[in-house]
């Protein structure tokens, strides 16, 4: 019968070894092998290095990963949205439709400060149903198709009121009238060729020159 403790031990009673994994028994037979191999020796230690150095490029392979996951620029949640490649153009239109237009804050000729209007929305076609919603960012609007706003009128008094468009340098574009009523306005703008910043203002129904600026809002088209 083979002596136990005689027998080089196979290559993986050695890593057992090495990491500390041996039973009693293993452990006892190898410490015991050793002892009298240098052969068992030198493989003990050339075991120990590949492990190290497996170690080693796994630590640095994860360390390359990390730095590169942080240098990563991080998606907004818009952008993770905008770029689903099932999204249809035209659900990612009106989803960028739906957003509130920022309300500047208008101001009547006599210096009284007039207050906010909540929001103006809009989507592009005209034949579409608008909301009124709450938000910090400017609508996008599409050129060159008739539009239809609903914009909210809080603290305006029912009735009819002037509207008119004018881009960012004061030019008006066009001008028509609606009627206020519920706390909002509904306004059916024509199609607007050339991009850029626009306002929608509504104004009090005046037949002089001097009119009374009741809510002014902005918009991009694109």
């Amino acid at each position: 019968m083979t002596n136990p403790y005689l027998s080089h031990p196979n290559e993986e009673a050695l890593e057992r070894f090495l990491l500390q994994r041996s039973d009693e028994q293993e452990l006892e037979i190898v410490e015991t092998h050793i002892l009298a191999c240098d052969s068992c020796v030198a493989r003990l230690e050339l075991m120990e290095t590949q492990i190290a150095d497996l170690k080693l490029a796994y630590e640095a392979t994860e360390r390359q990963q990390l730095a590169v996951a942080a240098r990563a620029p991080k998606q907004s949640f818009r952008e993770k949205w905008f770029t689903i490649p099932t999204l249809s153009w035209a659900g990612a239109a009106c989803a960028a439709l739906a957003v509130a237009i920022v309300v500047i804050p208008a101001t009547v000729r006599s210096g009284k400060n007039l207050p906010a209007a909540e929001s103006i929305s809009a989507c592009a076609a005209s034949d579409m149903s608008l909301t009124a919603c709450r938000g910090k960012e400017t609508a996008l609007l599409p050129a060159n198709r008739p539009l239809n706003l609903t914009v909210e009128t809080t603290d305006i008094a029912a009735g009819p009121a002037d509207a008119q468009i004018v881009d960012a340098s004061g030019r008006e574009l066009w001008h028509g009238q609606t009627n206020v009523a519920d706390q909002q306005a509904r306004v059916s703008v024509p199609g607007i060729s050339q991009s850029g910043t626009y306002l929608l203002r509504l104004y009090a129904p005046s037949a002089g020159t001097e009119r009374e600026l009741l809510r002014e809002f902005r918009f991009e088209v694109k």
